[in-house]
C-alpha cells in the first residue's frame, strides 16, 4: 500500500550470505506531510513537516484559552494550510495535537491553563478533515522527537520549560 501510494520507494536489494535477499525501502519524505499543532498557553504553534521530519512551514496563531473557541481556531488554521497553493505538492497524511497537560490514550484528562478535559478534538477534527488525528502530551512528544531525530538512546529524560515544566 505504501509503495502504491508513493510514500516509500525501493532502493535496492543487497546480497546476503544466507536466506532470501531483502528489499530495502526508504520513505519518500516530500510525498507526505504531517501537521503538528502545539496548543500552548496563549498561542498555537503550527509546524508542517515532511515524512523525514524536515520543517517545511511554521506559523503561530493566538487564541483566548476558551474551550468553545479552540475547535473553530484549529479548523480555520488547518483549512488555511490545506488551501495554500503549494498544498497540491504537500499531501497531509496526519495531524498531531500537543497538549500542555495530562493525556491518556488520546483523551485529555487535565490541563492546568485551559479547560479541555475530555474535549472531543480528535473525533471532531478527524470527521472534519478525514485525516487521522493524534493527541499526546507536549513533553512526551518533545522527548519522542529528540529520540527519533537527535539522540537514539535507550534512556532519555527531556525537560520542557515554558509557562510550566513538563517532563
Amino acid at each position: 500500500t505504501l509503495l502504491s501510494e508513493g510514500l516509500v520507494e525501493e532502493i535496492g536489494s543487497p546480497r546476503t550470505s544466507k536466506g532470501r535477499r531483502p528489499i530495502l525501502l526508504k520513505l519518500c519524505g516530500s510525498r507526505g506531510h504531517v501537521l503538528s499543532l502545539d496548543i500552548g498557553l496563549s498561542n498555537i504553534n503550527l509546524l508542517l513537516s515532511d515524512l523525514l521530519g524536515q520543517n517545511c512551514y511554521s506559523r503561530q496563531v493566538s487564541w483566548n484559552q476558551k474551550r468553545d473557541q479552540l475547535l473553530p481556531v484549529l479548523k480555520r488554521t488547518i483549512e488555511d494550510i490545506l488551501s495554500h497553493p503549494q498544498q497540491e505538492r504537500q499531501r497531509i497524511v496526519g495531524i498531531c495535537l500537543a497538549i500542555h497537560g495530562v493525556v491518556h490514550k488520546e483523551d485529555i484528562l487535565f490541563t492546568p491553563y485551559y479547560h479541555l478535559e475530555h474535549a472531543p478534538l480528535k473525533e471532531e477534527l478527524e470527521q472534519w478533515f478525514s485525516l487521522p488525528v493524534f493527541i499526546e502530551n507536549e513533553a512526551n512528544l518533545s522527548a519522542l522527537g529528540e529520540k527519533t531525530f537527535s539522540f537514539d538512546v535507550s534512556n532519555l529524560v527531556n525537560i520542557s520549560v515554558h509557562s510550566g515544566i513538563g517532563l
